[in-house]
């Protein structure tokens, strides 16, 4: 696909498709300790949990918009705080768990199986190394990382578990296999993402060397917008969404981009292309990739729109169905808001225009 056809399909609006992972922390920050965090370095000191505030209402009024509500804070952390637990304790029907990655596995568990019956677990998200070398101590010790996933699953059927490759030799380690078949035995979503930590093409060239037997799931990843380059990682399909300090961002690490008090779902739809062309705009002037490149230079967004393209925002989405009840209607080509003026698509393609 070329950069407008990606755009339109696996980047633009996919942030609004699924899920909104919350956090009720004033800054985002999770203990675990994972041996491959891309962010630990960037969390906060320590916070001052005795002054958060949490408006349950605008929380909830704004999880209406959403297929899923997900916690997204490291529960471990969470529980030091009697007040703060409390709130998902007393919520725990509203909530999903999305935020299991190795080593907060065994740290949360206790907490999921015996404090919290939350509605269900999105995903289990297991490192290839972590998999074949967990390191469990306690009463865990002489474990397996999946002994404990089957212990969550018995519990709360976990829908996807995602197997996030590292290096050719512990992807074919034969304990990643056993994943991948308890898995597929009990009808799970399976998805393999590579580390780009590291240069993706040179993980894949080693995958196929080593002749891994699930090549072709790999090769279908989705978070194909990423590029390395310059030693850095670049970025492009940022398909989250979260609510961090009562604010909407599509990066958990980054300031607040919009404020969920009086929530305008037509007026975020702008703000949220906004950002994404503002980011695009700015790697192009560091990296010379083309996806950025086109975008950045050939996307036109109109904050006057009534016409949002059925492929940049499906009308299966919850959103949309919430933009319905708003006022929108469905037509051949979107969902178009009545307002007496011309149709008027939030994006444009320059190079389409002058054709």
């Amino acid at each position: 696909m070329n950069y407008q056809d990606t755009f339109m399909t696996l980047d633009g609006l996919i942030n609004l498709g699924d899920e909104l992972a919350f956090s009720i922390l004033p800054e985002y920050k999770c203990n675990a300790g994972c041996k491959t965090c891309r962010v630990a370095k960037a969390w906060p000191g320590k916070l001052d949990l005795s002054k958060v505030l949490v408006p349950e209402a605008d929380i909830f009024n704004i999880a209406k918009y959403f297929n899923t509500l997900c916690i997204y804070d490291d529960l471990n952390y969470i529980k030091t705080n009697e007040g703060l637990f409390d709130f998902y304790k007393r919520n725990e029907q509203k909530f999903w768990s999305d935020n299991l990655t190795d080593r907060a596995i065994p740290q949360q568990l206790d907490i999921l199986l015996n404090d919290l019956n939350l509605i269900g677990v999105r995903e289990v998200s297991l490192f290839d190394h972590y998999i074949v070398d967990p390191k469990l101590i306690g009463k865990y010790s002489g474990l397996g990382i999946l002994d404990l996933v089957k212990d969550l699953n018995e519990k709360y059927k976990i829908k996807r578990i995602k197997i996030m490759l590292t290096n050719a030799e512990d992807a074919c380690n034969p304990k990643v296999d056993e994943v991948h078949k308890w898995a597929e035995k009990l009808g799970m979503d399976i998805l393999y993402i590579g580390n780009f930590l590291r240069t993706d093409n040179k993980l894949l060239q080693d995958l196929k060397d080593y002749k891994f037997k699930h090549l072709a799931e790999f090769e279908k990843d989705p978070a194909l917008i990423y590029y390395i380059q310059k030693g850095k990682m670049w970025k492009a399909d940022s398909c989250g969404l979260y609510l961090i300090n009562n604010k909407l961002e599509t990066n958990a690490m980054k300031p607040g981009l919009y404020n969920i008090k009086n929530f305008n779902a037509k007026e975020f739809i702008y703000i949220l292309l906004k950002s994404k062309l503002e980011d695009y705009t700015a790697y192009a002037k560091q990296v010379d990739i083309e996806y950025f490149n086109g975008v950045s230079k050939d996307l036109i967004l109109n904050k006057d729109f009534n016409l949002i393209p059925e492929i940049l925002l499906p009308s299966y989405y919850v959103y949309a169905q919430k933009l319905l009840e708003e006022g929108f209607v469905k037509t051949d080509y979107g969902l178009y808001k009545p307002d007496g003026r011309e149709v008027k698509s939030i994006i444009e393609w320059r190079s389409l225009c002058t054709k």
